[in-house]
């Protein structure tokens, strides 16, 4: 193994090492981690590949399992950042083996080695990781959609580079279309970036939107409890003064009718309670009055309590968007009654929240909703409540969709 092509195997583990450390959480400490990729340096010193094929497909396999074994998480963003990283390092490996191929000074070949793989790892850790880690939680559920982007730029930049001969070579023509496939590589990378970015951005201006309605109904129903209150107090004078006529009269009978009557008004009068928790209360507030005002019929039974270790950011985040999705759903129906059902209840130590709308007929899927039906609505449920342990089943049958969310509280 010559000079340069030992510089290439050094700067090649420093980077993978960098990956495994900051690219998803270790599983190890750093010199543990250290020590783990130098088994990759280990068996390209003692047993180097006969061919570069053979040597980048060592290469690949190597590198992916000392990847899962050095961190820890969810195999499937794992496997996205392993392909993204292993594109990456492919087209600047291609670049850093034509500069070894090239006449020039050893010393110029060096610098434009050190320079290719630093601006690598810029690439990585300062536009691409930052960026990912941002929107990562948003597409906890779909790195599978955006698989294909990455294995095809995989496979076409190994391709080009390894499997076909002479693709680095500048008389073929080959080199310039490897040149256009990195670059298309990188514009399709900033626009898939962008479109998740627009997601997070839609998702946050969602939630804000929510949290700006449940302040405001908050804010209402307390003035509408003063005013209340305040009339009750206003009024009680003529109401005393009612019963006491009565009394004196002796109209025991007419006493009781007229107390009953009082307590049927007042309590009509007063704002309408869901529950003990003000989050939820506030939540089935919001909602209740959308469904009235698209004559939608709105049926809530919640059994929550008044204190739960859930967040009432999270809990919104959950609540708000299964009635908002049952909202449209039920606007959307063509029935003539639509209807909404919310039912929220405790099982096994765990809260459960059962709504139910009505939906358009041609809406099937059993026993659960498509991911690729999944909206930003339902990734924001999906996500918020796996944080607290939970599971959601989304079904639609007979003109119903139903979504049951459990979690832990």
């Amino acid at each position: 193994m010559d000079a340069l092509t030992l510089l290439l195997l050094i700067l090649s583990v420093l980077s993978h090492v960098g990956m495994s450390i900051f690219f998803v959480k270790p599983r190890y400490n750093k010199i543990v981690t250290s020590l783990i990729w130098l088994v990759y340096a280990v068996v390209f010193l003692i047993l180097p590949p006969t061919t570069t094929k053979l040597n980048y497909t060592l290469m690949v396999l190597l590198n992916a399992a000392l990847f899962f074994i050095a961190t820890k998480g969810k195999p499937i963003e794992k496997g996205f950042l392993f392909i993204s990283y292993a594109s990456i390092y492919t087209a600047f490996g291609a670049f850093a083996s034509f500069i070894i191929e090239k006449e020039m000074h050893l010393a110029l070949k060096i610098v434009c080695m050190v320079l290719i793989m630093g601006i690598l790892q810029v690439l990585i850790y300062v536009l691409i990781l930052p960026k990912f880690k941002k929107v990562s939680v948003y597409i906890d559920k779909g790195f599978g959609k955006y698989y294909a982007i990455v294995i095809a730029f995989l496979v076409v930049i190994a391709t080009q580079t390894i499997y076909i001969d002479g693709v680095t070579r500048t008389d073929n023509g080959r080199f310039q279309i490897f040149i256009a496939t990195t670059a298309m590589f990188f514009v399709t990378y900033a626009a898939l970036f962008s479109s998740l970015k627009d997601m997070v951005e839609l998702a946050k201006e969602k939630r804000k939107q929510i949290h700006t309605e449940l302040l405001e109904t908050r804010v209402q129903a307390q003035e509408n409890e003063v005013m209340w209150a305040r009339k009750s107090y206003h009024d009680i004078r003529h109401h005393n003064d009612a019963i006491l006529a009565l009394a004196k009269n002796g109209e025991l009978d007419s006493i009781i009718r007229y107390l009953e009557k009082q307590n049927v008004e007042m309590d009509s009068q007063r704002p309408q309670r869901f529950c003990e928790n003000e989050t939820i209360n506030n939540v089935l507030r919001v909602y209740e009055a959308k469904a009235k005002a698209a004559n939608i019929c709105f049926n809530a039974n919640a059994a929550a309590r008044k204190e739960t270790p859930v967040s009432s950011h999270d809990l919104v985040a959950i609540l708000a968007n299964v009635v908002e999705n049952a909202l449209h759903g039920a606007a959307s129906s063509e029935t003539s009654e639509p209807v909404i059902s919310v039912d929220i209840y405790y099982k096994a130590k765990k809260m459960v929240i059962v709504c139910e709308n009505s939906c358009h007929p041609s809406l099937e899927f059993v026993p659960d909703m498509p991911r690729e039906l999944w909206g930003v609505g339902i990734h924001s449920i999906v996500s918020t409540a796996e944080k607290y342990g939970g599971t959601c089943r989304f079904t639609a049958q007979n003109g119903v969709f139903k979504a049951t969310v459990a979690f832990t509280s």
